[in-house]
């Protein structure tokens, strides 16, 4: 969304697509749909595949590669994808693929966005703490119930920006797959902060709390795994707003669900709205702005350039 709309603006960008590139037409389709509009050619370009930068050769070729897009916004979706043989706990393997980022921005005169994983808890990234150092800005965009929450967790030069919410919202694209289904993907709409009735239940503190009714003694990790859900630090919120009103009890080391939880499962009231899981807040970020109505675009070969994998440094089948 950030790499399109800087695009809009006439800023060069290149995105590394090196996990489920087959999905990034879709969800270019689906965000010019939405914004009814599209960037130049020239001025986004995405790189379908993975870039070892770790192997200092290939990191290198590939900076001489994208020079000639003059690329001023790089990102790289995801780090673990294009950390090669690194591993991600070492301080030295980290530093040699730092030193190649921080090389090639100075090169190009580019922004490096890195795009990382947290770790189980959900509160900060994964691997050696020598990638939070070398970061000038860190941000951190984590799910919340059925809302996307965007925080500013380092900034070097400039103040913090305020938190604020996303609502991801299904785009209809306007044709079927092979099977006859509907194909849809996902953007990104700002989501406005509400109050909701105290006792109202989001769709994930439902889904917890009927987990619960089966399997008491499930860990936060299993109730994540079973749930879809990014981590178990979410998962220990939403209990935790359960316990609060009252749905939930600890007992013998069991969550057990009590008969007022029970009966709100019965009642079928809640709502396919989200708030924040914060248990000291009945406020919510779910109400999306309005939505108008979505004109069909022709094609998204003409928005954006795709740039295959190099097979001089593609060859090992990533």
């Amino acid at each position: 969304d950030i790499a399109m709309k800087l695009a809009m603006t006439g800023t060069n960008t290149l995105y590394v697509a090196a996990e489920g590139e087959h999905g990034y037409r879709q969800r270019l389709l689906a965000w010019m749909k939405h914004h009814k509009a599209r960037p130049a050619n020239d001025k986004i370009t995405f790189v379908l595949g993975q870039v070892d930068l770790f192997d200092v050769e290939e990191s290198a070729e590939f900076a001489r590669l994208i020079e000639a897009y003059k690329p001023k916004l790089i990102v790289v979706d995801t780090f673990a994808m294009c950390s090669g043989d690194s591993d991600e706990n070492s301080a030295r393997d980290m530093k040699i693929i730092i030193r190649g980022c921080k090389a090639m921005s100075s090169a190009l005169d580019a922004v490096i966005v890195v795009v990382h994983h947290t770790n189980s808890e959900g509160k900060r990234e994964r691997g050696s703490k020598s990638l939070r150092a070398a970061c000038d800005t860190m941000i951190r965009v984590s799910k919340q119930d059925d809302v996307i929450a965007v925080e500013s967790q380092k900034t070097k030069d400039t103040s913090a920006f305020e938190p604020y919410y996303l609502f991801p919202m299904a785009v209809q694209l306007g044709y079927r797959d092979n099977l006859g289904e509907d194909v849809s993907s996902i953007v990104l709409i700002p989501a406005n902060k509400m109050i909701r009735p105290e006792n109202e239940l989001t769709a994930m503190q439902r889904a917890v709390l009927e987990y619960l009714t089966v399997e008491t003694h499930a860990s936060l990790a299993e109730i994540a795994d079973t749930l879809e859900i990014d981590h178990r630090g979410v998962v220990g919120k939403v209990i935790t707003r359960l316990e609060k009103l009252g749905y939930v009890q600890i007992v013998a080391g069991a969550r057990e669900v009590t008969p007022a939880g029970r009966d709100i499962i019965n009642a079928g009231d809640s709502t396919d709205s989200s708030d924040s899981t914060d248990s000291s807040s009945s406020e919510n970020w779910y109400q999306p702005a309005m939505v108008e109505s979505l004109e069909s675009l022709e094609s998204v070969e003409s928005a954006g350039t795709f740039l295959p994998k190099p097979n001089s440094y593609y060859d090992r089948g990533a």
